[in-house]
């Protein structure tokens, strides 16, 4: 499903029973309120895979104290992944079960789980380098030292 903005629990097990998964978007993108990291948290906590999208033409949610009139894209995944990620490591999650809305999941959403999305054999090792944990502790993207794609050094900073 995408967006599943103001998703009633009727809709969330219906998720749930059939497997579904969520592209939750906080950014904003409809008339309906974002995705609030209170819901991405109720999503993750049902047993349902919520990947995280940047995806908005609207104004962006208040809450992100961000620009009324300026366009947004990828380049915030990690600012608006960040309060979500945060609540679901406060709430016991892991570091990698945070960090799997914005690299394992969105790659399981595609299909792609098994070449990219994490790093394992036979895997395509595509990762980057930081210090600390992209979307829980860093947010820009001037903290990211490296990119690889397949192996091979793209960006060193």
């Amino acid at each position: 499903m995408h967006h599943a903005h103001d998703i009633n629990d009727a809709q969330i097990n219906m998720v749930k029973n059939n497997k579904a998964s969520i592209v939750a978007t906080p950014l904003g993108g409809t008339h309906l309120t974002p995705n609030l990291p209170s819901d991405i948290l109720n999503l993750v906590k049902k047993g349902i895979d919520v990947s995280i999208a940047t995806d908005a033409y609207l104004p962006p949610s208040p809450y992100l104290n961000l620009y009324e009139n300026k366009l947004y894209g990828s380049e915030i995944l990690m600012f608006i992944a960040k309060p979500s990620m945060k609540l679901l490591f406060e709430n016991g999650f892991n570091e990698n079960e945070c960090l799997a809305l914005i690299t394992y999941n969105p790659a399981k959403i595609l299909g792609l789980e098994n070449s990219i999305g994490r790093l394992d054999i036979g895997m395509s090792a595509d990762f980057l380098v930081a210090e600390g944990v992209p979307g829980l502790e860093i947010t820009e993207i001037e903290q990211i030292l490296g990119v690889f794609v397949n192996g091979q050094k793209l960006i060193e900073r």
